[in-house]
Order: C-alpha cells, then structure tokens, then sequence
C-alpha cells in the first residue's frame, strides 16, 4: 500500500514538473515573442525619430509628438527594458531633458560649420554673418523670435533666412510668405531678396516674387479678393454683395477715404435723432477729465489741464477762450448755450482790502447785461481745497471776497467743488436755478446752432473719431463689448465715454454704409476681414514659412491673422524680427505686450538676440541701452559695437540765444571727428530730427538748421529713396575747414520718419520739457482711446516717448548732437547725465559760458514743482511766481543771499509780504505788498 502510494505521488511530480518546464519554456517563448514586438516598436520608433531628427532641426511640436508617443511606449514596455539596451536613442530620447536643447545645438553648429563660408561669399561687402545670425538662420522651431538691437542686421538675417529655405533647403518660394509694415519697406525687402538670390545663383526677378514679399494690407487684400471670387460670384456676370464687400471690391485712396469721413461727419451733424447726443458731447465732455493722482506732479498736471479746458467764450481777438477747470467749462458753455452773454475774468473790477486798498478784482465770471458775478470756488464738501493749494489762504481770499459782494450790494452766485461731487447734472441745475433767481432770461439755442459754435470741439471728436476708427479695426473689439467695459468703469470719464461710444456707433454704420455704396474696402478691412476668412476655414492659406519684419510695431487684429495662418498646421514655421526698444506706433494700434509675450500668443518661442551693431560706436550703445532700459518693461540686452570708441559721443548743447553759434558749434565739431578719423572724407550725413513735423503743426521747428544751411551756405533741395522712402536732404558743398571742402548732405526728418534710416550724424533738436512738440511730448492721446490701445501706458512715465528718443539717437554712426533750452530741460537729457560718464559731453557754445546742464537747476516751486519766474518789477530782493500762478497756485518766493524764501501772508489784509530794507539799521524783515495803504510787517528769520 505504501509502495503504491509513492509511486503514485511520484508519477504526479514527474508529470507537475513536465508541465512546469513546458509551462516555462512557453511563457519564455511568449517573453520572446512579445519581446521581438517589443523591438519591432521601438526600432520603428527610433527609424521615425530618425526620420525627424536627422539632418534636421527638431521643432518644439514635432518633439512633442515624438515624445508623448516615446513615454507611451516607454511606460508600456518597463517589463523588457533589461533586454532593450542597445536601443540607447530610444532612451536617451525619452530619458534625457535635455536631448531636444542637445540635439539642435548640434545641428546648429553643424550648419555653422558647413555653411558659414558659403553666406560670407555671398555678402557684397565681404563681411558674412555674426554668430547670432547664422543661429537665427538656422533655427527652424515653430516660432521664433529675434530681437534684433538698432543697427545689427536684421534684415540682412531676414534675407539670408530667404536664401537658406529657397537654396539649401528647397522650400519652394511659393511656400514662403515674407510680411513687411509699409509698401517703401516690401519694396526695399523685395529688391534685396532678389539681390541675394541672384549672388546665390537663383535667377529670379521681383514680379516672381510678387506674392512672396507682402505688406500686411496687401496680404488681406488677397485673401478678401480670393474669397469673394470663389464665394460671392453670382454666376450671372453680376457682382453679388455678402456681408460688407463684394467681387472686384477697391481699395480707397487716403484722399477720398477722407471725403468719406467728412461726408460722415455732415450726416451725423444733420441726424435729427443724434444732434442732441452730439451738443451734448460738444458742450460738456469734449475735454476730458484729469485727476491730480494721475501725474506724476502737479506740474505735470498744470501743463495737462491748461490745454484742454476750451470754452465757447470769445477773447477780444475773437479766440476760444481756456479756463482753469472742467467746473468752470460747465458754467461758461451752460451760459454761453443759452444766450447768456458773458465774460471771464475781466479785469475792470475792483474791491477794497480790509485796510481800505483799493485792488483790481478779476472774478471767475461777470454777466454784463445782468451785473452779476459768478465764482467757482474750488472747495469741496469738506472745505478742502486741491492739494496744492493751501486751504487757509484760499477759504480766506474766498470769504474776503463774498465780504466784498455783499458790502457792494452785487449780485453773486456761488458755485462750487461741492456742487459738483453731487453730479454735473445737479451742478447745471443749481446753476440753471440761480440764474433764474437773478431773472436772467435763458434762451436755449438749437442743437444745430450748438454744433456750429463748437466748431474747435467738433474738429477735435473729428479727429478722435479718426482716430478711434482705424484702432477699433485694428482691434479684436466690437462695439457692444466696449459698452460693456465702459459700464465697468469707476472713472472720472465714465459718462464721456458713453456718449462717446453712442456717437461713434453711428459714425462707425454712416462709415461702413458708405464704403460698401462705393465699393470699397478701406485698410483696416483688409487685416480684420482676411483674420476672419482665414478662420473660419473659408480660404485655405497654407505655408511652409512666414517670415515677418518690424514685429514690434505688431496690432492685436495683426498678430490673430498670423495666428489663424499657423493654426492646426504643424508643419508652418513662423520667423520674426524687430525690437522692443524701437515700438513707437502705439497711436497706430501697435502693442509692444505682443512682442514682449510672445509666446502668450504663438505658444513655444525660440528667442534670439543680435547684439552686435554695425551702426554706431560703443558709446552711443551703452548710453543709449542703458537710458532705454530704465524702463524695467523693456527686454534686457547689450549691444556691443566693433567701433569701441566711448569718449564724448553724444554732445548736448544749449540753444538760447544765436542759434547760429550752436550750428557752427556742431558743424565744428564734426569736421574735427572727421579730420581725426578719416581726413580724406569728401562728403558727410546729417540727419535734422524733430519731434513733429512743421508740415502739421504749423511749427517751424524743423527747419531752423535746414534754414541755416541754406541762408549761410545755399543749400539746395533734392529728392532720393533710402530703405524705399522718398527722402528729401538739402545739399551744399561750400563750407571749407582746414583749406579742404566737405559736401554735407542734411536729411530734415520727425523721428517716426527717420526709423530704419541712418546718417554719419544725427541732429536732435528742441530736446525741451513741458512742451507738446518737443521731447518728450506732453501731448497725450484722448483717455477714451485706451478703450482700444491694448498696451496700457503703464506705471513708467513716458514710456513710449523714451522709445522714439531711443530711435532718436541711434540713427549716426558717429555723434550725436542733442540741443535743448536752458529754462526747459528736458529730463531725457537729465537721465543722459546721470547715466552718461565720459560719453556724453556739454559743448561751450562760441565761447560763452553755459550753465551746464549736470549742475544747473531752474528754480522750481515747493508747492507744485513748477517753475519759478521773476516777476517784471525790479526789487533789491527779487520777487519769483510760480509759472502754474494762472492754474491757482498762488505760492510766491523771494531770493535773499542766493536762498529762495517762500513769501508769507500779511496778518492784516490777507496779501503777500515782500522783503524789505529799513533804512535806518539796513535790517530785513517782512513788509505787505499793499504798503503804505497797508502795513502789515513780520520779522525775517533765515
């Protein structure tokens, strides 16, 4: 029984260990199996990765295909990684973080190395390309950004990119799509594409290249004609109209695109529906509202609020009169509206002191066919006064004069700050009730009679409403959602905007209406319809290559229709240059946020710098790097130049007396930097920069060297194209120095101008403070405008202005001239100083001495910053008055020793003390500007 039972359990081992080893030898041959799948797998993996990666560039959404698929099949096959190890690629791929970065460094160095030769053959002057070019050249992601410094090349970078895609990589020219801002610039681009193609041994000629160099407009403009052809032809022979255009529709010339908007203008002044909507507007928001906490000073403020205040009062030269608050432009076009006859600070009034002087008295308003005095105190319901005015002195002056109304038995109405805190509408209506009270007779004029006495306030809505037009097509913006983000607002100009929005949604339809009778399309149709077309799939745009040129002058509405072209294709690379330091269309829609965050808009982003200049010397390029990157929202970079000179580049000199003396100043020293580097010159540039054209604003700011050259050395007027602009330079070659005549060509520019231009020197003139044409520019945009300019001003004042004075001053090559006023410094050249060292240099003009610019300070007031004036009248210790004394600050100050002192108030009567001189001992104190009728004194303490 024993024996059986062991013989039984050892029959079940022996067959328990047949099956077990045939059960491994199975699951081994399935290990195996799948194992070979495994391989299979990978190896195609590694040959489709190869296929990626070889010989080429490995763009960021290509790697990330690759690389999802890896992780895949990488998570999925931990199991046989022991047995996969001569698959390294597959895992170093997958494994390595930096296998991307490592593998297009490579492939970069290896098309340095191959090909850095071959491009310098084909630059006309010899010179090749910097390494960071032959990077930007060469690299081949998704979207690249260059940000290329003034003068390093871009568009040489650009056009050899062209040459590589079309030459080496056979990118057929049609698959390449080159975007320029300006049709001078697509033409400039376009012969030098054709140059470089031709040096490389392509033959080709500018009409091939029609479709390939475009501007933005005349892209749109193909894509809208393709579509209505292929959509909107009735089949009939007949054009056939959908949504806003139709087949064969015409681009509108500047001229009659500007007939439009006038007849525009004459329609809305008729709209029966819209006059009252229009006076309206004209009567109490055509200015704007300020707020002191948005300047930096009251200064500023003062120089802001003087400007736009303009009322429908006359002057005695039949001039718009400017008052000194948005309560008193109330008053004076409520009156003026109703047919109330009125003047404003007339000075044939007069009031007795507390001392009994008699005192010119100029009230805010007197109505002569009624004797009634009208004041706009500025007091709130507090009692407070504007911070810079002092509240003791002004509710004192205030009372005084009430005091004085009610003894002269005059009619007085007071108005008030506080009035206004309740709403300009329960303002008019307390104004409207006191007038009533007096039996002033109010005679509404028509809503089209308002219109034509406003005609100053219609020209400037005109203007805005240009203005706001082309932002708004440039935009991503419809008119409902404006109107909704005005109702948002908690401004001071929440209530103008509104109206001004109903307004231009009238103006906006007449407009449109319009263009369509006609059969046109204006430009901004041309980027906001074709962004459209393109997405929504109607026409099929599709590229290998989309290079674009000046990328930091970049709009919202063009930035979507690049988007829209790359969208849902992987295969399109998109390549763009410019610079932040040089965005200075901010008024024509450009958003430098854009450029700064990229890739917010166009996802992964490679960045490359060119950093080195080919312009300018390293002096002009470390001031001027430094004085634009004071502003911390501007990029960071060094552009280092082959020319190291550092020593008294930028020349400041100081114009206020003969201009002629600074001229011959500047020519001098131009003549001594050419006989010391290159004496055998024959002929030099100088390029005039001002910051406006005369042409507009009725200045003759831009002509003041160009006047000189021709009145002193008859310089004559001729006419040639640079960077495809037609560019007037005036030309003389009679000046000698050193027995040896120099041609001078002088290129007269506004800065906007001058861009992508450049001269041996440049002339940078009325470099002026407070001053809407100088720089930098008080002149501010309409605050209803940042509605639809996406990129804010920001907290860094004068930001965009810093860029134009950036552009301003890199446009020589050897030295620049900046020349300013002594009462008017402007900052930018403060900030030069600070930061300059030996680069910048002040000239002693014709041997008089200058207050020099570092050390000189013009006297400003305590109380609002301002500048201080001496007053007319000769005193042993001179009287000095705010400049902003017209705008209420009231603050005098009197210089003893070479000390200014701020003047007190008289104890008795309320004015201000003067320094006076006993005759006696010769001590100083404090005496009343009303003596002997008063004689108040004060003791004199220093």
């Amino acid at each position: 029984m024993g024996f059986k039972i062991a013989l039984i359990v050892f029959v079940l081992l022996i067959v328990t260990l047949y099956y077990g080893i045939r059960k491994r030898k199975e699951k081994k041959a399935d290990y195996q199996k799948q194992l070979q799948q495994v391989k299979q797998a990978i190896e195609e993996f590694i040959n489709h990765l190869q296929d990626k990666i070889h010989g080429k560039y490995l763009n960021f959404s290509a790697y990330r295909n690759l690389y999802d698929e890896g992780v895949s099949l990488y998570d999925s096959t931990k199991r046989y990684h022991k047995d996969l190890q001569e698959y390294g690629l597959f895992f170093s791929f997958v494994e390595d973080v930096k296998f991307r970065d490592d593998h297009n460094d490579a492939f970069v160095n290896q098309e340095k190395k191959q090909y850095e030769g071959y491009f310098k053959q084909l630059d006309d002057k010899g010179f090749g390309l910097t390494d960071k070019q032959l990077n930007a050249i060469f690299t081949d992601e998704d979207a690249t950004l260059i940000n290329a410094g003034a003068g390093t090349g871009k568009t040489k970078t650009l056009e050899n990119k062209i040459v590589y895609l079309h030459v080496i990589k056979k990118v057929p020219l049609q698959d390449i799509l080159v975007i320029t801002y300006s049709k001078s610039s697509q033409q400039d681009m376009l012969k030098r594409i054709v140059d470089s193609l031709n040096r490389a041994g392509v033959s080709v000629h500018e009409d091939a290249l029609k479709f390939t160099v475009s501007t933005f407009h005349a892209f749109g403009k193909r894509i809208l004609d393709q579509y209505y052809a292929q959509c909107c032809w009735s089949g009939s022979g007949e054009e056939k109209l959908i949504g806003k255009g139709f087949v064969g529709k015409k681009v509108i010339e500047e001229k009659d695109q500007m007939e439009v908007m006038e007849l525009v203008m004459d329609r809305l002044k008729k709209d029966e529906f819209l006059q009252p909507i229009l006076s309206k507007y004209l009567l109490y928001f055509s200015s704007p509202e300020y707020s002191v906490e948005e300047f930096e000073t009251l200064d500023d403020y003062y120089n802001r609020v003087k400007r736009s205040y303009l009322t429908l009062i006359k002057d005695f030269k039949g001039y718009n009169v400017v008052v000194k608050s948005y309560g008193e432009v109330l008053i004076a076009n409520f009156l003026v509206s109703n047919g109330v006859a009125v003047e404003y600070e007339p000075k044939s009034h007069f009031y007795t002191t507390d001392t009994g002087d008699r005192r010119t008295y100029k009230p805010d308003f007197y109505l002569p066919d009624y004797g009634i005095y009208i004041e706009y105190f500025g007091i709130d319901k507090n009692g407070n006064t504007a911070p810079y005015i002092s509240a003791e002195n002004y509710v004192h002056r205030m009372n005084q004069k009430k005091e004085n109304h009610k003894k002269s038995g005059n009619k007085l109405i007071d108005m008030r700050y506080a009035d206004y805190q309740d709403g300009k509408w329960y303002f008019l209506n307390k104004l409207e009730k006191e007038l009533k009270k007096y039996g002033v007779q109010l005679q509404p004029q028509s809503q089209g009679d308002i219109i034509k006495l406003l005609k100053g306030q219609l020209s400037g809505l005109d203007n805005i409403l240009k203005t706001f037009l082309a932002l708004y097509k440039e935009s991503r913006e419809t008119i409902e959602a404006l109107k909704e983000k005005v109702q948002t607002f908690d401004g001071l100009n929440r209530e103008r905007n509104q109206i001004f929005l109903e307004i231009f949604s009238h103006y906006f339809k007449q407009y449109t209406d319009l263009l369509v009778e006609g059969g046109f399309m204006d430009f901004g149709d041309m980027i906001s319809d074709a962004k459209d077309i393109i997405k929504s799939g109607a026409v099929q745009k599709k590229y290998s290559y989309i290079l674009v040129d000046e990328f930091q002058d970049i709009s919202e509405a063009r930035a979507m229709l690049l988007r829209n072209l790359i969208k849902d294709h992987d295969e399109t690379r998109l390549f763009c240059v410019g610079d932040d330091w040089q965005s200075i269309y901010r008024f024509a829609g450009s958003n430098a946020n854009i450029f700064l965050k990229f890739e917010n808009y166009f996802d992964y982003t490679k960045k490359i710098t060119l950093d080195r200049t080919f312009r300018f010397n390293q002096g002009i390029s470390d001031i001027s790097g430094k004085f634009i990157m004071q502003n911390p929202e501007q990029t960071v970079k060094r552009l280092s130049s082959n020319n190291r000179e550092t020593k008294d580049k930028i020349l400041v000199l100081q114009k206020d007396g003969d201009q002629d003396h600074v001229y011959l100043s500047i020519l001098n020293s131009i003549f001594e930097n050419v006989f010391r580097k290159a004496p055998e010159t024959k002929e030099i540039s100088i390029m005039y920069l001002t910051r406006y054209s005369s042409k507009k604003y009725a200045k003759k700011h831009d002509q003041d060297f160009i006047d000189f050259l021709v009145g002193k050395y008859g310089a004559d007027k001729h006419i040639t194209k640079d960077n495809g602009k037609d560019i007037s330079y005036y030309e003389t070659s009679k000046l000698t120095y050193r027995d040896k005549k120099i041609a001078i060509k002088c290129i007269p520019l506004t800065v906007h101008k001058s861009k992508g231009l450049e001269a041996d020197y440049v002339l940078v003139d009325y470099i002026n403070q407070n001053d809407d044409y100088n720089f930098p520019s008080s002149f501010d945009d309409d605050p209803v405008l940042e509605l639809l300019l996406e990129e804010k001003k920001g907290k860094f004042i004068f930001s965009e202005e810093r860029r134009l004075f950036y552009v301003a001053i890199t446009r020589g090559k050897n030295l620049a001239f900046l020349i300013y006023n002594k009462q008017k410094q402007s900052l930018f050249l403060k900030d030069l100083l600070a930061i300059g060292g030996e680069c910048v240099k002040i000239v002693d003009v014709g041997g008089q001495k200058l207050s020099l610019l570092s050390d000189y300070q013009a006297p400003k007031c305590a109380n609002c910053g301002g500048v201080l004036k001496v007053s007319q009248y000769d005193r042993i210790y001179p009287e000095f008055y705010c400049a902003n004394y017209y705008m209420g600050c009231d603050v005098k100050y009197f210089k003893y020793d070479g000390k200014l002192y701020k003047a007190l108030l008289c104890p008795i009567c309320g004015n201000s003390m003067m320094l006076r001189q006993n005759s006696r001992n010769y001590s100083v104190f404090r005496g009343c500007v009303n003596y002997p009728s008063c004689r108040g004194t004060r003791y004199f303490l220093k």
